[in-house]
């Protein structure tokens, strides 16, 4: 019996109510300037974790845990990224992409946030509402 996922299960519908929920996370944390161990909790850290899993897998060397899933996860990321910056290269795309995963390990990690943090958190809000958006359509 295979474990792995089937791709049309992780289509922008199925992370849409998480990209939600967490982009009101990252707006208290932006005002505020600081995240708390809890500034995302619960279910949607574990669905965001996942979204961001596969995204990992996907922009980073080595093959993905689950290959369909991560490919799926970066062409829906890669999408959202194009219609917020339609000039980005491939390699933009991507180095954002890992900007973005990178930020998402550190998400319960108490801590005040440089203004380089903030930017980032800002620019993740917006992909975050924009995934939302597809989401619903």
């Amino acid at each position: 019996m295979s474990m792995t996922l089937s791709v049309g299960v992780f289509g922008p519908s199925h992370w849409s109510y998480m990209a939600k929920i967490f982009s009101q996370c990252l707006g208290e944390i932006i005002s505020r300037r600081r995240i708390d161990e809890q500034s995302v909790s619960g279910s949607i850290y574990l669905d965001a974790k996942e979204f961001f899993q596969f995204l990992s897998q996907a922009v980073e060397e080595g093959v993905p845990q689950n290959p369909p899933a991560s490919a799926n996860t970066y062409m829906i990321a890669a999408r959202i990224i194009r219609i917020m910056r339609p000039r980005q290269t491939d390699g933009e795309v991507r180095e954002l992409l890992k900007t973005y995963s990178r930020f998402f390990t550190r998400i319960q990690e108490a801590r005040d946030l440089n203004d380089d943090e903030v930017g980032i958190a800002s620019s993740l809000q917006q992909f975050l509402d924009e995934l939302h958006r597809q989401g619903q359509s």
